[in-house]
C-alpha cells in the first residue's frame, strides 16, 4: 500500500470508528446493519481494508452523514459535540455536572491565554 493510500485508509477507518462510537454501536452491531462480518469492520477501522464506494454510501446511511464526512481529515463541531456527549453519557449526574464545570473553566482559561 502506498503512503498516501495508507494515510487515507487509516483516516477513513478513524472516522468510521468515531461515527460508530458516537451512535453507541459495537463493531458487531454495525456489521449486522451492513451485512458484514465483525472482522470486516475491524479491518476497515484499522485502515487495513478500504470499503467500496457503494459500501461508503451504506456507512453514511447508517451514520446519517454524507460520504464526504467519512472521507474528511478533520473533525467538525458536530463530531466534537457527539464525542463529548459520548464521554459524558455513562457518568452519574453529579460526575457529569462536575465534568461540565471543569470544561467551562478550561475554556475560560484557554480563551484568556495570550
Amino acid at each position: 500500500m502506498s503512503i498516501d493510500k495508507e494515510i487515507f485508509s487509516k483516516q477513513l477507518g478513524i472516522n468510521i470508528a468515531k461515527y460508530r462510537q458516537a451512535l453507541g454501536l459495537t463493531q458487531e452491531q454495525l456489521a449486522e446493519k451492513l451485512d458484514l462480518g465483525n472482522e470486516a469492520i475491524s479491518r476497515i477501522e484499522r485502515g487495513v481494508a478500504i470499503p467500496s464506494l457503494m459500501r461508503l454510501f451504506e456507512f453514511s446511511k447508517v451514520f446519517h452523514c454524507n460520504v464526504a464526512d467519512l472521507l474528511s481529515e478533520g473533525t467538525t463541531k458536530k463530531d466534537d459535540i457527539e464525542y463529548i456527549a459520548l464521554l459524558l453519557k455513562d457518568l452519574s449526574e453529579n460526575d457529569r455536572q462536575f465534568t461540565i464545570r471543569m470544561l467551562e473553566q478550561l475554556v475560560v482559561h484557554l480563551r484568556t491565554k495570550p
